[in-house]
């Protein structure tokens, strides 16, 4: 008997995608139920105020302002790196404090929405958690994850609700940004300087979650998106600013969806090396596609902050080619090539690309993860000192690479975990 489970890389059946689709419509339902149920109570509490005096009054809005109170206390108060078990509050009464604006998107387990809070217009992204898929322990671990970060790539906490027995919100930092690849789709002539550019701040975003002893493990276009909004606090590079560039007008990266995001511990291998790893059997589940997981997440063992470095190596090489390093004709193949680490790079896909992007690449995508090069030898390549770099980013093959990926998220495909060492040298296709 085989020592690894069992391949499965079905297409989400009919009936699967049936109960997805109903899993959104009650999600709508509830949001409208939330909604009217806050005008029916708005309603309710001026009828009373109108028929009561104040001194009668008083108890409900008071109780009201405590709360608002210790959700803004959430917020703005940090979580220290000694704190491992902070107290997680969970809020009530979203429908009495916020009003859904509109759609922002759709996750594994989720639905996020950007929400309005009536009583200082302040704005959130509201992702309404199916607690049938997620339990509140791991949408409180996701929440305590951001409470810890500190920096501007990552949207900060604010508060966590439990709305209805089903579904759960988790309440964050509305994000006013664009995709990584629609940002350059936008610009007449993306160039690799650019994009070097933003890959130093994914760099520095990353230096700093793994200095909380944390791993993204999810790092991908779909988790990058590009801050557009004004007065945000920004890094401002000294050399942008010379070259006539304002605070408001640079483009700003934000590192999104800690949902796979795994603290380290200290942990041994295989061999006997101490290294921050996931603790075993505590990995993130394998959903979505493969093309930007590290061998070790497919195998499910020796997981650490270098499965980022090999996803950021993943991604500037589709950023220069416009094409997937490891892409098969079937999530079985795309396994295999991710599993034997072979790097090509075809002229016909790199014939604009530059010789250190290249190197950079070869450098992070090495099969055993400490051969890999860390975030702080990366910063010092060649590739991010050419900033009178001309090369073209090839747009087109950007643009069909992010076409499939919109197809595919509509059809998502499981990701087989491998277990021991003992990985078939052959896999179904």
């Amino acid at each position: 008997m085989s020592n690894y489970c069992c391949l499965k890389f079905n297409k989400k059946s009919k009936s699967t995608l049936e109960e997805e689709d109903e899993e959104e419509e009650e999600v709508e339902k509830e949001v409208r139920r939330l909604e009217d149920l806050g005008k029916v109570e708005a309603t309710a509490t001026r009828e009373v105020a109108m028929q009561e005096d104040n001194t009668q009054n008083t108890a409900e809005p008071v109780e009201e302002e405590e709360e608002s109170s210790e959700e803004e206390e959430d917020f703005m108060r940090p979580i220290e790196d000694g704190d491992t078990a902070p107290t997680v509050r969970w809020h009530s009464g979203f429908q009495r404090k916020y009003v859904v604006v509109h759609d922002l998107g759709k996750g594994r387990f989720s639905m996020v929405k950007r929400c309005r809070r009536l009583r200082d217009n302040f704005e959130v992204a509201a992702k309404f958690v199916g607690r049938q898929r997620q339990s509140d322990d791991l949408t409180e671990r996701e929440f305590h994850l951001l409470r810890r970060l500190q920096h501007p790539a990552f949207p900060r906490a604010v508060a966590l609700y439990k709305a209805t027995p089903k579904f759960s919100i988790m309440l964050t930092e509305l994000v006013m940004g664009i995709p990584l690849l629609d940002w350059f789709f936008a610009q007449e002539e993306p160039t690799e300087s650019k994009c070097a550019y933003f890959i130093t701040q994914l760099v520095a975003a990353l230096q700093y979650l793994h200095s909380k002893n944390i791993a993204h493990l999810d790092v991908k276009p779909e988790n990058i998106l590009v801050d557009i909004s004004k007065g945000s606090n920004i890094p401002v590079d000294e050399k942008d600013l010379e070259n006539g560039a304002t605070e408001d007008s640079i483009p700003f990266l934000r590192l999104v969806d800690l949902n796979s995001a795994h603290e380290l511990q200290c942990e041994r291998d295989s061999e006997g090396r101490e290294g921050w790893r996931v603790p075993p059997g505590q990995g993130p589940p394998l959903l979505g596609s493969a093309e930007f997981m590290a061998p070790e997440l497919l195998k499910s063992e020796g997981i650490g902050a270098e499965a980022d470095l090999w996803s950021l190596g993943v991604l500037i090489y589709i950023l220069v080619s416009g094409h997937s390093p490891f892409l098969g004709t079937s999530p079985a193949a795309t396994c295999k090539n991710i599993l034997s680490g072979e790097v090509r790079y075809p002229v016909e896909h790199f014939a604009t690309a530059t010789q250190e992007s290249c190197d950079l690449i070869q450098d992070l995508l090495m099969l055993d993860p400490k051969d890999r090069s860390n975030l702080d030898t990366v910063l010092q390549h060649q590739w991010f000192n050419m900033t009178e770099c001309e090369s073209l980013l090839p747009v087109q093959g950007l643009a069909d690479f992010a076409f499939r990926r919109t197809k595919m998220a509509s059809s998502t495909l499981e990701v087989p975990v491998l277990h021991s060492n003992n990985i078939p040298k052959s896999m179904p296709e």
